[in-house]
Parts: structure tokens; C-alpha cells; sequence
């Protein structure tokens, strides 16, 4: 029989060296995070998303400005294809 002081090594011995492979694992990660964060430039992106946040407000102003424009032009359009769909083709006889 394997006496308990043998497993208790043998297991302290397979933690241990887990242990240290957690420890440089997280060091060497943390390392690489930290140069990755380094060299990362935010500035093209923050101006494009400041570019693209202060155009959609233009955008917004010219729907509201072509909203009458749109439903009038609905309106003559209906009543155009109404009038000739119906109305005319009636006159003809």
C-alpha cells in the first residue's frame, strides 16, 4: 500500500508545479495585454466616431425639412393615378 505521505507529496508536487505554470501564465498575459494596450492608436477611430455622431444631426434636419415635401408629393401622386384610373377612363366612351 502507498502510505499518505506519499500521495500527499506526489499531489502537493503536481499543485506546485501547477501553481508556477499559473503564475507565469498570468504574468507573460498580463505582459502581452499591457504592450498590446501600448500600441494601440484610438485617434483615427474617435475622429471617425466624432465625424459620424456630429453628421447625424444634418441628417435628421434635412428628413424633418423634406417631410412636407414627401407627403405632398404622395398626395398629388394618389390623386394623379386616381383621376386617371378612374375618372378618365369613365369619360371615354
Amino acid at each position: 500500500m502507498v502510505s499518505f505521505e506519499t500521495v500527499k507529496e506526489k499531489v502537493m508536487g503536481v499543485l506546485g508545479s501547477f501553481k508556477a505554470k499559473l503564475a507565469v501564465t498570468t504574468v507573460s498575459l498580463v505582459t502581452l495585454v499591457q504592450c498590446a494596450q501600448a500600441t494601440v492608436n484610438f485617434t483615427p477611430i474617435s475622429e471617425l466616431i466624432a465625424a459620424v455622431t456630429a453628421l447625424i444631426p444634418s441628417l435628421m434636419e434635412l428628413i424633418i425639412a423634406l417631410a412636407p415635401l414627401i407627403v405632398t408629393m404622395a398626395v398629388v401622386g394618389f390623386l394623379v393615378v386616381f383621376f386617371r384610373k378612374n375618372i378618365l377612363d369613365m369619360l371615354n366612351f
